[in-house]
Protein backbone atom coordinates (compact mmCIF):
# COMPACT_ATOMS: atom_id res chain seq x y z
CA UNK A 1 0.00 0.00 0.00
CA UNK A 2 1.22 3.40 -0.88
CA UNK A 3 -0.12 6.13 1.08
CA UNK A 4 0.18 10.10 -1.18
CA UNK A 5 -0.66 13.41 0.55
CA UNK A 6 -2.67 16.08 -1.20
CA UNK A 7 -3.30 18.25 1.41
CA UNK A 8 -5.53 19.11 4.50
CA UNK A 9 -7.56 15.68 4.82
CA UNK A 10 -6.84 14.54 1.27
CA UNK A 11 -4.82 11.16 1.09
CA UNK A 12 -4.41 9.10 -1.75
CA UNK A 13 -4.39 5.44 -0.95
CA UNK A 14 -3.10 2.94 -3.34
CA UNK A 15 -3.85 -0.41 -2.70
CA UNK A 16 -1.27 -3.31 -3.79
CA UNK A 17 -3.90 -4.21 -6.41
CA UNK A 18 -3.60 -1.06 -8.08
CA UNK A 19 -7.10 0.35 -6.67
CA UNK A 20 -7.11 3.69 -5.92
CA UNK A 21 -9.20 5.42 -2.57
CA UNK A 22 -9.56 9.43 -1.77
CA UNK A 23 -10.42 10.90 1.34
CA UNK A 24 -12.07 14.30 2.14
CA UNK A 25 -11.49 15.89 -1.16
CA UNK A 26 -11.12 19.62 -1.45
CA UNK A 27 -11.83 22.47 -3.05
CA UNK A 28 -9.09 24.87 -5.10
CA UNK A 29 -10.16 27.57 -2.75
CA UNK A 30 -8.11 26.51 0.23
CA UNK A 31 -5.10 26.65 -1.31
CA UNK A 32 -3.92 22.81 -2.50
CA UNK A 33 -3.98 21.56 -5.81
CA UNK A 34 -6.94 18.67 -5.99
CA UNK A 35 -6.04 15.41 -6.75
CA UNK A 36 -7.36 14.93 -10.68
CA UNK A 37 -6.53 11.37 -10.98
CA UNK A 38 -8.74 8.34 -11.64
CA UNK A 39 -10.24 6.58 -8.10
CA UNK A 40 -12.31 4.17 -7.21
CA UNK A 41 -13.86 5.02 -4.04
CA UNK A 42 -13.77 8.29 -2.62
CA UNK A 43 -14.89 8.92 1.35
CA UNK A 44 -16.79 12.18 2.90
CA UNK A 45 -16.06 13.01 6.43
CA UNK A 46 -18.87 15.80 6.47
CA UNK A 47 -20.07 18.59 3.61
CA UNK A 48 -17.70 21.47 4.10
CA UNK A 49 -15.71 22.91 1.08
CA UNK A 50 -12.15 22.10 2.10
CA UNK A 51 -13.47 18.10 2.86
CA UNK A 52 -16.09 17.27 -0.11
CA UNK A 53 -15.63 18.79 -3.46
CA UNK A 54 -15.84 15.61 -5.61
CA UNK A 55 -16.53 17.96 -9.07
CA UNK A 56 -12.25 16.36 -10.21
CA UNK A 57 -13.28 13.09 -9.78
CA UNK A 58 -14.31 10.68 -12.18
CA UNK A 59 -18.51 10.69 -12.77
CA UNK A 60 -18.23 6.80 -11.87
CA UNK A 61 -16.05 7.02 -8.60
CA UNK A 62 -18.23 5.53 -5.57
CA UNK A 63 -19.01 8.24 -3.26
CA UNK A 64 -19.13 6.89 0.73
CA UNK A 65 -20.26 9.82 2.73
CA UNK A 66 -23.08 7.95 4.82
CA UNK A 67 -22.91 5.81 8.10
CA UNK A 68 -23.04 1.60 7.58
CA UNK A 69 -20.29 -0.30 6.54
CA UNK A 70 -19.48 -1.13 2.65
CA UNK A 71 -17.90 -3.87 1.26
CA UNK A 72 -15.87 -3.71 -1.45
CA UNK A 73 -13.84 -5.60 -3.71
CA UNK A 74 -10.61 -4.32 -2.63
CA UNK A 75 -11.83 -2.67 0.73
CA UNK A 76 -14.33 -3.15 3.63
CA UNK A 77 -15.41 0.76 4.81
CA UNK A 78 -17.17 1.10 8.22
CA UNK A 79 -18.65 5.06 9.02
CA UNK A 80 -18.98 5.89 12.26
CA UNK A 81 -20.71 8.65 13.79
CA UNK A 82 -19.01 11.45 15.09
CA UNK A 83 -19.15 15.14 15.73
CA UNK A 84 -17.44 18.47 14.59
CA UNK A 85 -16.91 20.08 17.67
CA UNK A 86 -17.19 19.26 21.27
CA UNK A 87 -20.95 20.46 21.83
CA UNK A 88 -22.76 17.49 19.88
CA UNK A 89 -22.81 19.14 16.43
CA UNK A 90 -24.87 22.42 17.82
CA UNK A 91 -21.97 24.49 16.09
CA UNK A 92 -20.43 22.86 12.96
CA UNK A 93 -22.48 19.58 12.62
CA UNK A 94 -21.82 15.79 12.58
CA UNK A 95 -18.72 14.09 11.57
CA UNK A 96 -18.42 10.50 9.94
CA UNK A 97 -15.19 8.82 11.34
CA UNK A 98 -14.08 6.36 8.75
CA UNK A 99 -12.13 2.77 9.26
CA UNK A 100 -10.89 0.85 5.77
CA UNK A 101 -9.64 -2.63 6.11
CA UNK A 102 -7.30 -2.77 2.70
CA UNK A 103 -4.68 -5.15 2.46
CA UNK A 104 -4.93 -6.74 5.76
CA UNK A 105 -4.51 -3.14 7.28
CA UNK A 106 -6.49 -0.81 9.27
CA UNK A 107 -6.54 2.73 9.03
CA UNK A 108 -8.76 5.26 10.69
CA UNK A 109 -9.53 8.52 9.15
CA UNK A 110 -11.08 11.03 11.86
CA UNK A 111 -12.00 13.59 9.55
CA UNK A 112 -12.83 17.12 11.18
CA UNK A 113 -13.26 15.28 15.00
CA UNK A 114 -13.84 17.95 17.21
CA UNK A 115 -14.18 16.44 20.79
CA UNK A 116 -12.41 13.84 22.97
CA UNK A 117 -13.36 9.80 22.20
CA UNK A 118 -14.64 7.93 24.71
CA UNK A 119 -13.31 4.28 25.90
CA UNK A 120 -16.20 1.99 24.79
CA UNK A 121 -16.07 3.83 20.98
CA UNK A 122 -11.79 3.36 20.77
CA UNK A 123 -12.52 -0.45 21.97
CA UNK A 124 -14.73 -0.31 19.23
CA UNK A 125 -12.03 0.64 16.51
CA UNK A 126 -9.74 -1.96 17.38
CA UNK A 127 -5.75 -1.85 16.77
CA UNK A 128 -5.32 1.01 14.18
CA UNK A 129 -2.74 0.40 12.02
CA UNK A 130 -2.29 3.94 10.52
CA UNK A 131 -4.17 6.87 11.66
CA UNK A 132 -5.00 9.64 10.23
CA UNK A 133 -5.74 12.44 12.67
CA UNK A 134 -6.51 16.52 12.60
CA UNK A 135 -4.33 18.17 14.91
CA UNK A 136 -4.67 22.16 13.64
CA UNK A 137 -7.20 23.09 16.36
CA UNK A 138 -10.10 25.63 15.83
CA UNK A 139 -12.15 23.56 14.10
CA UNK A 140 -11.10 20.68 15.09
CA UNK A 141 -8.67 18.57 17.97
CA UNK A 142 -6.38 21.15 19.34
CA UNK A 143 -2.79 20.01 19.55
CA UNK A 144 -3.18 18.23 23.36
CA UNK A 145 -6.27 16.16 22.87
CA UNK A 146 -4.99 15.11 19.82
CA UNK A 147 -1.93 13.62 21.46
CA UNK A 148 -4.13 12.25 24.00
CA UNK A 149 -6.47 10.31 21.25
CA UNK A 150 -3.17 9.28 19.34
CA UNK A 151 -1.73 7.52 22.77
CA UNK A 152 -5.05 5.83 23.75
CA UNK A 153 -5.51 4.47 20.02
CA UNK A 154 -1.68 3.29 19.66
CA UNK A 155 -1.55 3.09 16.23
CA UNK A 156 1.71 1.99 14.04
CA UNK A 157 1.44 5.05 12.30
CA UNK A 158 0.10 8.02 12.86
CA UNK A 159 -0.26 11.17 9.89
CA UNK A 160 -1.25 14.58 11.14
CA UNK A 161 -3.45 16.40 8.98
CA UNK A 162 -5.65 18.96 9.20
CA UNK A 163 -2.70 21.92 10.45
CA UNK A 164 -1.26 25.36 9.00
CA UNK A 165 0.87 25.19 6.48
CA UNK A 166 2.48 27.86 3.81
CA UNK A 167 -0.35 26.89 0.89
CA UNK A 168 -3.46 26.29 2.99
CA UNK A 169 -5.69 29.77 2.69
CA UNK A 170 -7.18 30.06 6.11
CA UNK A 171 -5.78 29.89 9.80
CA UNK A 172 -5.07 26.75 11.90
CA UNK A 173 -1.86 25.61 13.93
CA UNK A 174 0.83 24.18 12.76
CA UNK A 175 1.87 20.63 13.16
CA UNK A 176 4.73 21.97 15.83
CA UNK A 177 2.73 21.48 18.85
CA UNK A 178 1.34 18.34 18.23
CA UNK A 179 4.90 17.26 17.65
CA UNK A 180 5.88 19.07 21.37
CA UNK A 181 3.95 16.28 22.65
CA UNK A 182 5.71 13.31 21.02
CA UNK A 183 9.47 14.25 21.75
CA UNK A 184 10.77 10.74 22.15
CA UNK A 185 9.10 9.30 19.12
CA UNK A 186 10.48 8.40 15.72
CA UNK A 187 9.31 10.82 13.46
CA UNK A 188 10.29 11.13 9.30
CA UNK A 189 9.31 13.47 6.48
CA UNK A 190 8.60 11.70 3.30
CA UNK A 191 6.86 12.56 0.10
CA UNK A 192 4.78 9.20 0.64
CA UNK A 193 4.29 6.34 2.85
CA UNK A 194 4.75 2.57 1.60
CA UNK A 195 3.69 -0.11 3.98
CA UNK A 196 2.61 -3.57 4.65
CA UNK A 197 1.46 -5.73 7.62
CA UNK A 198 4.70 -7.40 7.19
CA UNK A 199 6.48 -4.05 7.78
CA UNK A 200 4.40 -2.93 10.92
CA UNK A 201 6.87 -0.65 13.56
CA UNK A 202 6.60 -2.01 17.16
CA UNK A 203 5.87 1.40 18.59
CA UNK A 204 4.01 4.49 17.02
CA UNK A 205 5.50 6.21 14.46
CA UNK A 206 4.70 9.75 13.20
CA UNK A 207 4.63 10.09 9.47
CA UNK A 208 4.78 13.84 8.18
CA UNK A 209 4.32 13.80 4.25
CA UNK A 210 4.69 15.88 1.88
CA UNK A 211 1.82 17.62 0.49
CA UNK A 212 1.43 16.76 -3.67
CA UNK A 213 0.57 21.05 -4.36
Amino acid sequence: MQILWYGHSCFLVKSELGKRLITDPFHMDIGYSPYKGTVDVATISHYHFDHSDTSNLQKDTKIIDKLGSYNLDFVNIYAYPSFHDDIRGKKRGENIIFIYEIDGLKLCHLGDLGHALDSSFIDTLGKIDILFIPVGGRYTLNAKLASLITTTISPSYVLPMHYKTPYLSFNLEGVEKYLKYFKHSNKQKLDSLTVTKDTLPQTTEIILLSSKI
